[in-house]
């Protein structure tokens, strides 16, 4: 949950930072980042009863339902109780060179496990001793 939170809030901070008007919307007193995630929560849960289903929602609609708590003065955030919600935060998409430092990283790694697959198979395996008793012909 807290790194939910950590995305909305550094998302909602840039937003302040380029445009003006939410700058002064986002410094209301009386709003709170707490409040704006139990709403954005809120909203989701309602969706997901409305659907009578799973839902996912793109960082565009999360976002949006945060700069909508923010803009409205009469939004009630909601209860702060989402036990069962299940929060996946998606990724930026990687750029070219990402892509090719996951490739590298991934080639790297499958060389490592070949290479300690195929000393595990060159190791001679050692048999365990069995004990041979022969029998005597003095026993009785």
């Amino acid at each position: 949950m807290e790194a939910f939170k950590n995305k909305i809030k550094e998302y909602l901070n840039s937003r302040a930072q380029t445009d003006e008007l939410f700058a002064a919307t986002y410094a209301k007193e009386h709003k709170n980042i707490d409040e704006c995630i139990n709403y954005i929560l809120s909203e989701v849960r309602e969706l997901a009863r409305a659907s009578d289903n799973e839902i996912a929602c793109t960082n565009e609609e999360i976002y949006s339902l945060a700069v909508h708590y923010y803009d409205e003065d009469d939004i009630k955030p909601g209860k702060a109780n989402h036990g069962g919600m299940r929060i996946v935060i998606g990724k930026e998409q990687l750029t070219d060179e990402d892509l090719v430092e996951a490739k590298q990283k991934a080639i790297a790694q499958y060389q490592a496990e070949l290479l300690a697959d195929m000393k595990q198979k060159a190791k001679p395996v050692k048999k365990k001793a069995e004990e041979v008793t022969q029998p005597s012909l003095f026993d009785v």
